[in-house]
């Protein structure tokens, strides 16, 4: 948000937030309310759920300027602004398995939601590509984003006769969450379980032990998110051009895993 009103309100715009709290249903009448208020454009990140693109589709051929940023719908042809979570989560599996970590297992985001899926296909082929065997036991999936849900998910890698050596979480909520639980249940980090976030938040460096986390470049996001639309807005330019810039992440590390 600070990246996108750093470069709209210079520029004479304001900037409005809503917030779908993760609901389609409610993602859809925000849509159609800041339409019907007749905002220039519209910066969205889709619900964790949004699977119909009609009400993006329909909002898009009324000519109104709609950006897509960090969440990619992949049936939507529009402008989005993205990061490569697949590199992300390559770079996470990566480091872990160059610091002597057999056993790794993911902590996948909520089924449908394409940043889940990226980062479950570079989980894998980081396996695949140092010839680690993809054990099935090792793959959770978290109901939501939230601290909660890495205490509820983690609790079945912990109860394994074999318990991971190491686990990339989908993000760093979910990572601290499950952290909480590693320690309550006797496990040091890293000496016996390392963890690695996604997203870098600002908190990870204040966690215990600080979080390794894969960091992107949100603000900078912001910045060309806005950016893209304020071109819409005052050069007139084609809607159909269908822009899609992908920002690289890069891996934060800290004290929850091993040196190299």
């Amino acid at each position: 948000m600070n990246g996108v009103q750093d470069v709209l309100v210079p520029k004479g715009y304001r900037l409005l937030i809503s917030q779908s709290n993760e609901s389609p249903e409610e993602e859809q009448r925000l849509i159609e309310a800041l339409s019907q208020v007749r905002v220039d454009g519209i910066i969205i990140s889709p619900s964790i759920t949004t699977s119909d693109y009609k009400h993006l589709q329909n909002l898009k051929s009324t000519g109104m300027p709609l950006i897509v940023f960090d969440r990619d719908c992949p049936d939507f042809e529009g402008d989005k602004v993205l990061v490569d979570d697949y590199d992300g989560a390559f770079q996470a599996v990566e480091y872990l398995i160059k610091t002597g970590c057999k056993r790794i297992a993911h902590i996948v985001g909520p089924t449908g939601v394409s940043i889940s899926k990226s980062r479950l296909r570079g989980y894998l082929d980081a396996l695949r590509q140092y010839n680690l065997p993809i054990i099935h036991d090792l793959i959770v999936t978290s109901k939501g984003f939230t601290s909660e849900c890495g205490e509820e998910v983690v609790i079945r890698l912990l109860d394994l006769k074999d318990p991971p050596d190491a686990i990339f979480v989908v993000n760093d909520q979910v990572a601290i969450g499950a952290m909480l639980v590693i320690r309550n249940r006797g496990f040091v980090i890293p000496d016996d379980i390392s963890v690695i976030g996604f997203d870098d938040e600002p908190y990870c460096a204040y966690s215990y032990p600080s979080l390794s986390s894969v960091w992107q470049p949100i603000y900078g996001m912001g910045m060309l998110s806005a950016k893209i639309l304020l071109n819409h807005c005052e050069e007139n330019l084609n809607l159909n051009l269908n822009r899609r810039e992908i920002f690289k992440p890069e891996l934060m590390l800290r004290d929850s895993t091993k040196k190299c």
